[in-house]
């Protein structure tokens, strides 16, 4: 049985202070959910800050929980073109009887973005997942993770947008603790790309399960969206996916998403979103996700 959202109860007043705090848009660690969508370059601002909540449900390896991650993101853009970002998460794992909570790895984000066109718009980016955070509950990775990604954006009109990304990630090992869990035959294969414990739920035997944003050592990442604007308000259906492309699997493994946001402007500063989104494909590392973020824009 799943439970309900954490942030129902207890993170509803550290999204609270939070955002009195820091009166500043939602999405995984590492991935194109995290990444900037492509936009008009009127819409770019100088800075913009978020506080952004996801809740994730999961049910494997014969435990249903859930996690709930908050965290803050700054964004700016020194030049027309170029934006920068800092995004730091906080995780709550509720894992049958087990409860954790701490840091999960923080994210550098850049990207440089242009309009070819009237309709017409695109950007390439790196994101970077650092190898700090609670490792010893599996609350944050203990390697490097790497996104290149281009995206584009085609305007369909004065109300509707197609938008679509694509990247390819990689893990890149930095500390000693994952070598352990690798047999040697996979140890050879993988080298450098060799984060065995983060490849899905089942990792064999002497391995702990891990449930916050599993991912391979290597995916192609993709995500397609269809938005229509309305007055202050924009609705996007949207759905995104990952291939597993490791090195040592014997074939590719596909997981795919689909899901709906909903974005409005509050003020010419302010703006609220949500989403949700479920798995559609039989291969899957969660179930239903909610989100809902805040930001500020000037």
């Amino acid at each position: 049985m799943l439970q309900k959202p954490f942030f129902w109860n207890f993170p509803v007043a550290t999204s609270l202070f939070l955002t009195i705090l820091f009166p500043f848009a939602v999405q995984a660690n590492c991935g194109l959910q995290s990444c900037p969508r492509p936009a008009h370059e009127s819409d770019a601002s100088t800075w913009q800050a978020e506080v952004r909540t996801r809740w994730v449900a999961f049910d494997a390896d014969s435990v249903s929980g859930s996690y709930t991650v908050l965290s803050t993101r700054l964004l700016w853009r020194p030049f027309s073109r170029w934006t920068v970002g800092v995004e730091v998460p906080v995780t709550r794992l509720d894992a049958g009887d087990e409860v954790h909570t701490g840091l999960s790895n923080p994210l550098l984000t850049a990207l440089y973005g242009r309009r070819f066109s009237e309709t017409w718009s695109g950007e390439a980016g790196m994101q970077l997942e650092l190898p700090f955070g609670e490792t010893d509950h599996s609350l944050a990775d203990d390697h490097v993770m790497l996104l290149p990604w281009i995206g584009v954006r085609r305007d369909l009109g004065d109300a509707w947008q197609m938008s679509g990304l694509l990247g390819v990630s990689h893990a890149i090992e930095t500390g000693s603790a994952a070598v352990a869990d690798i047999s040697a035959p996979a140890l050879a294969k993988s080298a450098a790309l060799s984060k065995t414990a983060h490849n899905g739920v089942d990792h064999g035997a002497g391995a702990a399960p891990v449930y916050v944003n599993p991912h391979g050592d290597r995916e192609i990442q993709w995500r397609l969206g269809l938005s229509r604007v309305w007055n202050r308000s924009t609705a996007e259906v949207f759905a995104l996916g990952q291939s597993d492309i490791s090195e040592g699997i014997s074939h590719a493994e596909y997981y795919a998403r689909a899901g709906l946001s909903w974005d409005l402007a509050l003020t010419h500063i302010l703006g609220l979103q949500t989403l949700a989104h479920v798995p559609v494909t039989s291969a899957r590392r969660s179930e239903a996700e909610l989100g809902l973020s805040v930001r500020a824009a000037w």
